[in-house]
């Protein structure tokens, strides 16, 4: 998981700190918050509660009527600690920490016919970090999904594992028919996938996308429609296909993995060129190096072989003079 930065922290307080954020089965999964061990604690005793929502300055919680938290509040009990679990990304391990809060106010909360108490607190200090870390990606990332929902990220080695994705193999099921293909560039608006097959085919249908990230751990399908293609250069068999994703069906957590790659600070595109640039020449003087080095050597060489071929001339001409005179 990538570390954050106090700078970063400080951002998403200044910028989110008043958003708040309810806690529906798709955030709990986005940030990995573990619902059942949200607790109330005051005075060495705890109890269970939900936790509704939360913000970087507040949270709303939701009590059983007749227990004994409510007997207490209803006394003038003004200070409560809340507690916060979430799962570690890798591992059994968990995050926990006890945020201090103030009571501000009491209301009923119905649900199916029962009726509740809805608790609003307000922290008595500024929110640990790990919980504006949790919070801040998570807001960051659902206004990035707005602000750069066309701009796309080429499915490089590097920028794969920015975005923690596993693999770019992976299936599109096409009219429930499961394909093979190859994920080339990816968005918060759709996908661009390489597959075999006749192009006129394959424009115009429902699709899934299977994705496979890590760091937490996930797989799911996200739907979508095929809407236009690219011919493959050199490729007859192949062809690339743009799908446009039904944003109902993306999940939250898909936001956070893409957004990874946006909140990387990246070089600008005239130093990359640079750095580029000079890698190349880096290449090009090795290889002069080497190729200098293979001349030094072979003229060497040579200049051996011509030598023992002198040795041998002389040594052969001394032999036929010694024989003449003998003769």
């Amino acid at each position: 998981m990538a570390y954050t930065t106090s700078q970063q922290l400080n951002k998403y307080y200044s910028l989110y700190k008043d958003i708040n954020i309810t806690f529906t089965n798709e955030v709990i999964a986005a940030l990995n918050f573990d619902p059942k061990q949200a607790f109330v604690r005051y005075d060495g005793e705890q109890w269970p509660c939900i936790i509704n929502s939360a913000s970087m300055r507040s949270a709303k919680i939701i009590c059983g009527k007749g227990t004994k938290l409510m007997e207490k509040l209803q006394e003038g009990l003004a200070t409560i600690n809340i507690r916060f679990t979430f799962f570690a990304s890798e591992g059994n391990d968990k995050l926990s920490f006890f945020v201090s809060t103030k009571l501000e106010g009491i209301s009923d909360y119905e649900v199916n016919g029962n009726t509740f108490m809805m608790i609003s607190l307000t922290y008595t200090q500024r929110a640990p970090d790990d919980l504006i870390d949790k919070l801040g990606s998570l807001i960051e990332a659902n206004v990035a999904s707005k602000k750069r929902r066309n701009e796309r990220i080429l499915l490089t080695q590097e920028n794969r594992r920015r975005i923690n994705l596993e693999k770019t193999e992976t299936v599109v099921f096409i009219d429930s028919i499961p394909r093979r293909c190859i994920l080339r560039d990816i968005s918060f608006s759709g996908v661009k996938i390489l597959i075999a097959g006749v192009a006129n085919f394959l424009i115009n249908k429902e699709v899934t996308v299977r994705f496979s990230f890590e760091d937490p751990r996930s797989v799911f399908g996200i739907k979508g429609r095929t809407v236009r293609y690219e011919r493959i250069e050199g490729r007859k068999d192949l062809v690339a296909v743009a799908i446009a994703f039904h944003e109902e069906s993306m999940p939250m957590i898909f936001k956070m993995y893409l957004n990874r790659y946006f909140s990387v600070v990246k070089k600008p595109a005239q130093q990359e060129e640079l750095d580029a640039e000079k890698e190349e020449n880096e290449k090009t003087e090795s290889s002069s190096e080497n190729n200098s080095k293979n001349k030094s050597e072979d003229g060497t060489k040579n200049e051996s072989e011509n030598k023992a071929n002198e040795a041998q001339v002389d040594s052969a001409e001394t032999a036929s003079s010694d024989g003449n005179k003998d003769g």
